[in-house]
């Protein structure tokens, strides 16, 4: 004997069909923007690695070679090394120093073949594939306004206000560095860095 769907089964269906399909629908959004999110993630981890990386080498050519703090085109008192004392204001006596007063130089002068300090990789357009595309990562170095830092040495505190950044020809202390990400030459993403003149750290050699 075969037994028929009641009209309350239906109701019964129904309603819970109407309470199940939209939490299916708002898992299927969550799932699907998460995988927007790491695919888009995945994207950009290249170019924020790039700039990690160049951020790393040396400010200048000139301090790969010295590591000491360069005189800049500057006119920030707290920046520039003093050419009396050969000491900038707040730094080590020994360790980062301007003994040799040696110039920053000119964003991207290198006549060298080799990348050896982050102005390398001025104009430098890097390809790579992801899901079956080609994106680009478009790198530009540029001196920015040091005037952005402001020091109060008495209280012994610095304020950084990167809304001030903009450009400058001469040299600076501090340099932005710059990723556009490219999708068939149009920019979808960008990263900022700055990286500032401090010379490196040299540590003295004891015997034991």
């Amino acid at each position: 004997m075969k037994r028929g769907i009641s009209l309350i089964e239906i109701l019964i269906v129904i309603v819970m069909a109407s309470i199940v399909l939209p939490s299916i629908m708002k898992i299927y959004s969550v799932i699907e923007k998460n995988t927007k999110f790491v695919v888009n993630f995945e994207i950009f981890t290249p170019a924020i690695s790039l700039v990690k990386y160049i951020s790393s080498l040396p400010w200048d050519q000139n301090t790969s070679a010295s590591g000491e703090i360069l005189l800049t085109d500057s006119k920030n008192i707290y920046l520039e090394c003093n050419k009396s004392s050969k000491i900038r204001i707040g730094s080590f006596s020994k360790e980062r120093n301007c003994k040799h007063l040696l110039k920053a130089s000119n964003i991207g002068e290198d006549n060298e073949n080799f990348i050896n300090d982050l102005d390398d990789y001025e104009g430098k357009k890097l390809p790579f594939y992801k899901n079956r595309k080609r994106y680009e990562i478009k790198i530009s170095i540029n001196y920015t306004d040091d005037n952005i830092i402001s020091y109060d040495y008495n209280q012994k505190s610095a304020i950084l206000d990167l809304s001030k950044s903009k450009i400058v020809k001469k040299s600076s202390n501090i340099k932005e560095i710059k990723a556009a990400l490219l999708e068939k030459n149009k920019t979808i993403a960008s990263f900022n860095y700055f990286s500032a003149n401090l010379g490196e750290i040299l540590i003295r050699r004891e015997e034991w």
